[in-house]
C-alpha cells in the first residue's frame, strides 16, 4: 500500500482521537467521526502510570485528575491488604479527557464531524461511509462493536466479552481505590475517586451475566464504602475480554483497513484497563500508516500488546478461582516483598510474562514474611 488518501477514523474516544492527532501532525490528511461526545464512557477512568508514559506531552498536560497514591483490594472472603504506589493513578473525567484528546486532534489539522456512521460499504476500491464520504484507508476506534470492527473483522462471541453494571456517585472521595473480587461471578468491584465524582462499579464475564445478582452485590459494597448513598446515575456496558485463541485469530488490519483500541479488543482480560492499550495502538497505526504498511501493524501490535494481553488471558481462569485470590490475599497482606511485586503490576511496571518467574522468584521470602506476620502477636 503506497497512497496515503484521507483515512476515515470511527470512533473519538482514546485510539481514535490520539490516531487522528498523529496522522494530522505528519500532514496526512484525516477525518474523525464522532457519534456521542456528550457522554462519558462508563468506566473507573483510571490512567496507570505506564498509560501517562505512552502520552506525547500535549496529551499529558490535559490529563489533570485525582493522584491516587493508594488501592486497598479485599478477597471474597474480605481479607484485605492496602498497596502504597511510588507512582500515581491518576482518575479523570472520561468526558474531559475524550474531548481534549479531540481538540488536540483538531487543532493538529485533523477534521472532526459529530456524527453517527450508519452504513460503510466498499465500492471501486473505496470505503464508502453512509453513501456520503469517501476514503481510501478506514481505521476503527469506535469499540468492539462499532461498524467497522463488525463489518471487517466480525462479531465477537458473548464469550469474548465482559459485562459491567455501575453508578457514578457525587462528590469529592478520599483519594483511595478500593477493590473487591466476587469469584461467584468471577469479576470484581471498584470504586474509583475522581475530580468530582466516584465511578463504582463491577465487571465480570458477558457470558451467562446475570445483572440482577452483579448490581445486589454492588450495592452492598457501595453501602459499605458511603453509606446511606443515593444511586440514580446508573450505568451499563460491554467491552472486549479475548479468550487466548481470539487474539490468534481475530483480523486486526486488512486490505486498507485496521482497529485499533477496543475496536481491536485490546482489553487486559483480567484488570478490564485499556487505555494505554489504546495509546499504544494508535501509535503504531500511525506509523504503519505513514510507512505504507498495514501487514506491519499486526506484528508491531503482537510484538508491543497481543503477545501481553494473551498471557493475561490465558491466566483469568486461575487468577479468579475463590482458592487463589484468598491465598494470593493471605500473602499479599503479610509480605511486603509480594506487595512489592502486586504495586510494579498495578503501576504497569511489570509485565504478565514476568510475573510468574518474579513471583517464584520471591517466594522463599515471601513465605517467610507471612510465617512471621501470622506467628508474632500484633502491636
Amino acid at each position: 500500500m503506497k497512497t496515503i488518501g484521507p483515512v476515515g477514523i470511527i470512533g473519538g474516544g482514546p485510539a481514535g482521537a490520539e490516531l487522528a492527532r498523529r496522522l494530522a501532525e505528519a500532514r496526512i490528511e484525516c477525518v474523525l467521526f464522532e457519534a456521542k461526545p456528550d457522554r462519558a464512557k462508563p468506566c473507573g477512568g483510571g490512567l496507570t502510570p505506564r498509560a501517562m508514559d505512552l502520552m506525547a506531552p500535549d496529551v499529558r498536560k490535559i490529563a489533570q485528575g485525582k493522584s491516587i497514591f493508594q488501592i486497598i483490594s479485599r478477597s471474597p472472603l474480605d481479607r484485605a491488604f492496602s498497596l502504597s504506589l511510588y507512582e500515581p493513578i491518576t482518575v479523570v473525567s472520561r468526558k474531559e479527557f475524550d474531548d481534549q484528546l479531540r481538540r488536540l486532534a483538531a487543532e493538529a489539522g485533523a477534521k472532526i464531524i459529530y456524527r453517527r456512521v450508519r452504513s460503510i460499504e466498499r465500492r471501486n476500491g473505496v470505503f464508502l461511509i453512509d453513501d456520503q464520504e469517501k476514503f481510501p484507508l478506514l481505521a476503527g476506534a469506535g469499540g468492539f462493536n462499532c461498524s467497522v470492527a463488525r463489518t471487517l473483522s466480525g462479531p465477537l462471541s458473548s464469550l469474548d466479552l465482559a459485562a459491567a453494571v455501575g453508578y457514578y456517585l457525587a462528590g469529592n472521595y478520599p483519594p483511595r481505590i478500593e477493590i473487591k473480587f466476587a469469584a461467584e461471578l468471577a469479576g470484581y468491584l471498584w470504586f474509583f475517586p475522581g475530580p468530582s465524582q466516584a465511578s463504582a462499579g463491577f465487571q465480570g464475564p458477558a457470558h451467562g451475566f446475570s445483572m440482577h445478582h452483579a448490581e445486589m452485590t454492588l450495592k452492598k459494597f457501595i453501602e459499605r464504602i458511603v453509606p446511606g448513598q443515593v444511586l440514580t446515575r446508573r450505568y451499563a456496558w460491554a467491552a472486549p475480554s479475548l479468550r487466548p485463541e481470539t487474539f490468534d485469530t481475530r483480523p486486526v488490519a486488512g486490505d486498507r483497513w485496521l482497529l485499533v483500541g477496543d475496536a481491536a479488543g485490546l482489553c487486559d482480560p483480567i484488570t478490564g484497563e485499556g487505555i494505554a492499550h489504546a495509546l499504544r495502538s494508535a501509535e503504531l497505526a500511525a506509523r504503519a500508516i505513514q510507512n505504507g504498511d498495514l501487514k506491519g501493524y499486526r506484528a508491531d501490535l503482537e510484538k508491543d500488546v497481543l503477545r501481553e494481553l494473551r498471557r493475561a488471558a490465558a491466566m483469568k481462569a486461575e487468577f479468579f478461582k475463590p482458592w487463589f485470590l484468598q491465598l494470593g490475599h493471605l500473602v499479599m497482606s503479610g509480605s511486603e516483598i509480594a506487595r512489592d511485586l502486586c504495586r510494579r503490576l498495578a503501576e504497569g511496571r511489570i509485565s504478565y510474562h514476568d510475573l510468574k518467574p518474579d513471583s517464584y522468584r520471591i517466594l522463599p521470602r515471601a513465605l517467610i514474611q507471612v510465617l512471621g506476620s501470622l506467628l508474632l502477636p500484633r502491636g
